[in-house]
């Protein structure tokens, strides 16, 4: 069952190195902006273990899809990642162990090179 959510609000979270973690959330869409790749990749090393990693995908996915909500990560305004009810992983988020998430390797790139 459905229950759409609209939402919005915005919230920033510092880091224990002082970087800031933006999230805002408008409509149908959370917006997780990361200042940096080491900010990005801090979050992602939260997962311990694959199990732990695709555990927790698999429930954000179910959640969003009765909220019928999306997330969408930026590293310095470039989009390199959206995980939503509907969205399938990729060869790269297979590799990053993300499984279920649909990773933008140009956006990672492009993060990655400091371009936007």
């Amino acid at each position: 069952m459905t229950i759409p959510v609209d939402a919005l609000g915005h919230l920033s979270l510092v880091d224990p190195q002082q970087r800031c973690i933006d999230i805002q959330a408008r409509g149908a869409s959370v917006d997780i902006g990361f200042p940096d790749l080491g900010s990005a990749r801090q979050a992602y090393l939260a997962f311990s273990t694959r199990a732990d990693s695709n555990r927790a995908i698999a429930l954000a996915q179910r959640e969003l899809q009765r909220a019928d909500l999306a997330l969408r990560f930026t590293v310095r305004g470039v989009m390199v990642a959206q995980l939503s009810g509907d969205t399938r992983g990729n060869l790269v988020s297979r590799a990053l162990r993300l499984n279920g998430t649909d990773i933008r390797w140009r956006g990672m790139l492009r993060a990655f090179l400091g371009l936007r």
